[in-house]
């Protein structure tokens, strides 16, 4: 391969690769505009040491999210490998049976870190901490659900289709 060979994809496709990188990073976005909608309602509802303790409950759920997204890896990697080699009906199949498994485990883990978040931010910061606990353990549970649509979106994503992931990204952030 000589330098003079290699050139630039057609308009077409660096178009096509553009629009689906900005839905899915507009995705990812809607998440980030939640956290700080929350942080931002918390400030000017409460007094202003609740939105330290809001930070502290939230980075330590983003801690415990990160472990199970850590996963998501390796889905994405085994359901485009499959709608590569096999089509989309095969990459369908793949896909309900990773969300099972998926939902089996999330469910445990999410189960296991609710119960276990406020007795660690007790353990690591102190009882004047109780605020930060409660606001970890209800982030933990409402985020348990959100798990659990993690395939899902990872399955919309391998088959081109990121617009219906954001279309629900943007519904979450709203809520």
């Amino acid at each position: 391969l000589q330098l003079s060979e290699l050139r630039l994809l057609p308009r077409a496709a660096m178009r096509e690769m553009a629009v689906y990188s900005l839905r899915i990073q507009a995705f990812f976005l809607s998440g980030i505009v939640n956290l700080q909608a929350d942080t931002f309602i918390i400030g000017a509802v409460l007094p202003i040491r609740y939105v330290g303790l809001f930070g502290i409950g939230s980075s330590v759920v983003n801690q415990v999210k990160t472990v199970a997204t850590n996963v998501s890896g390796p889905i994405v990697s085994r359901l485009t490998n499959t709608l590569g080699a096999a089509g989309e009906s095969a990459a369908l199949v793949e896909y309900q049976r990773l969300q099972r498994i998926w939902a089996v485990w999330t469910t445990g883990y999410v189960c296991v870190a609710v119960g276990a978040v406020g007795c660690c931010i007790h353990a690591w910061l102190g009882s004047r901490f109780t605020p930060a606990a409660i606001v970890a353990t209800v982030l933990l549970a409402g985020w348990g659900v959100n798990l659990l649509t993690i395939p899902l979106g990872l399955f919309l994503q391998a088959i081109g289709r990121p617009e219906i992931q954001l279309r629900y990204g943007l519904l979450s952030a709203a809520l």
